[in-house]
């Protein structure tokens, strides 16, 4: 639990940097996942959430995209997402190769 509750307020942090220079916008939409793969796929799994985070980046709309990788546990990551508002967020989220258009 003390694990999490540090990774939380790592997050909330890393978040807060993001999104300071935005703190008027009212309409941006913030996503955090939490990912575990096989310790066998880390490699793999890491490799295609660098490649996720770089597509992302270019979409319209999106004004951060972090991954983290947690340190002892590397199989263990974190995605923070940063959208200007909700719409650009679901056309992401409906992408072919984000996982719901796929």
């Amino acid at each position: 639990m003390r694990i999490l509750r540090l990774l939380g307020g790592i997050i909330a942090i890393l978040i807060a940097g993001i999104a300071s220079p935005h703190a008027q916008d009212a309409s941006a939409t913030y996503v955090v996942s939490y990912i575990e793969v096989a310790p066998s796929s880390t490699g793999a799994a890491a490799s295609l959430l660098r490649a996720l985070r770089d597509a992302s980046r270019k979409e319209a709309g999106n004004s951060g995209f972090e991954v983290l990788q947690r340190k002892g546990q590397p199989q263990q990551f974190a995605v923070l997402e940063y959208w200007n508002d909700a719409k650009a967020q679901a056309s992401h989220a409906a992408a072919a190769g984000t996982g719901a258009g796929s």
